[in-house]
């Protein structure tokens, strides 16, 4: 079995960052927190957990300890009340991410109703949303427009396609719009990469966590070309039919480890 891999795959810059933040408060010598998963990756964090950076759904009052804002960022108003209790902040939200919180905070003061382009649910989104205020909604098909000016940010890890739609149903009903793409380089990179490999293979394999919403994209993407299977792990692969596959490509989301891409490489080559 040939096996190819993405020229870009796994861990992102904003990611390495992340990391690299969380572990270095570690050396404080202070309990360290992250304000929910700091990456979509269970391996990543359960890892990260046997070093002493632990996840938390929520954080209580007053304790000696740090709380590391994941890659994600975090809406103005949760950073605050951190802030207020006590903790000490280090701040790892992505780069990517911080300018488009810029460009949210910049479209509202300069009176936009401002559409994030996204899933709803997603923790980027909803610091965006935290950042627009009253200003600021969640783009669905045909939504109502609450004014005809109207500013556009993006989700990071979503795919210009739905960029794109969004922008085609928008622009039919708004008598302004400015839109700022503020989707992820490193994205881009990543789906060029897999939709190139896609056509040179006969099965795709796209290794990350089932709640990485970059990754789901690039599992969706690929399955419009080829049979594709999104897993998290090498054991998956047992569940995997790879009869008649003699060329499988491999791709992973930007919150996956290379250890876990090489894991599943491995496993393929051995077959």
């Amino acid at each position: 079995m040939k096996v190819i891999v993405a020229n870009y795959a796994g861990f992102c810059s904003g990611v390495k960052r992340a990391i690299k933040l969380a572990e270095d408060a570690l050396k404080k010598g202070k309990r360290v927190y992250t304000l929910g998963p700091i990456i979509h990756n269970q391996a990543v964090v359960d890892e990260l957990e046997k070093k002493g950076i632990k996840s938390i759904p929520t954080f209580k009052k007053a304790e000696n300890a740090i709380i590391v804002i994941r890659s994600h960022g975090l809406e103005p108003n949760a950073l605050n009340e951190i802030k207020t209790y006590g903790y000490a902040v280090v701040d790892a939200t992505c780069p990517y991410v911080r300018r488009a919180q810029n460009y949210v905070k910049n479209l509202k003061k300069e009176g936009y109703s401002v559409v994030i382009v996204g899933e709803a649910k997603h923790p980027e989104v909803k610091g965006l949303i935290g950042f627009a205020g009253d200003a600021g909604m969640v783009y669905e098909p045909s939504m109502l427009l609450p004014s005809k000016k109207i500013g556009v940010v993006a989700q990071t890890t979503i795919g210009i396609s739905d960029l794109r739609v969004a922008l085609g149903d928008l622009i039919e009903r708004a008598e302004e719009i400015k839109v700022y793409n503020t989707i992820c380089a490193e994205t881009k990179f990543r789906i060029s990469s897999a939709l190139d490999i896609s056509q040179q293979v006969d099965l795709m394999i796209v290794v990350g966590g089932k709640n990485s919403a970059n990754t789901t994209h690039l599992a969706e993407l690929c399955r419009k070309i080829k049979p594709t299977y999104h897993i998290e792990r090498a054991s998956e692969l047992d569940k995997v039919c790879l009869k008649d596959a003699r060329v499988v490509g491999v791709t992973a989301g930007t919150s996956t480890p290379q250890w876990i891409i090489e894991e599943v490489v491995k496993k393929l080559e051995g077959y």
